[in-house]
C-alpha cells in the first residue's frame, strides 16, 4: 500500500510541473534511423558509455540462464557502472 502511494505521489509531481518548450523543439527532426546511428555514434565514440555496454553485451552473452543471468547483471554490472559513473569522466 505504502508502495503504491509513493507511485501516486510521484504521478501527481509529475502532472503538476510544467516544461517550457525548449527552442531546439521548432527544429526540424530528423529521420528516426538517423537519430538512432547518431545515438549509436555517440555511444562508441564516448570510452566510458563503449566499457559499460561491452560489460552489458559480455554479460548477455556468457551469462547462462535467466537466474544466472539476473544474478550477473545486478551484482557485477549495476557495481562497475556505479564505480565508473562516479568517477566522473
Amino acid at each position: 500500500m505504502i508502495n503504491g502511494i509513493s507511485y501516486l505521489a510521484m504521478i501527481i509531481a509529475m502532472i503538476v510541473l510544467r516544461q517550457k518548450p525548449s527552442a531546439h523543439s521548432a527544429d526540424r527532426r530528423k529521420h528516426p534511423w538517423v537519430e538512432l546511428l547518431d545515438g549509436a555514434r555517440y555511444a562508441l565514440s564516448h570510452p566510458l558509455i563503449r566499457s559499460l555496454l561491452v560489460l552489458a553485451a559480455l554479460g548477455s552473452v556468457f551469462g547462462g540462464r535467466a537466474t544466472a543471468l539476473a544474478n550477473l547483471t545486478s551484482a557485477v554490472d549495476a557495481v562497475v557502472a556505479g564505480i565508473a559513473l562516479s568517477r566522473g569522466g
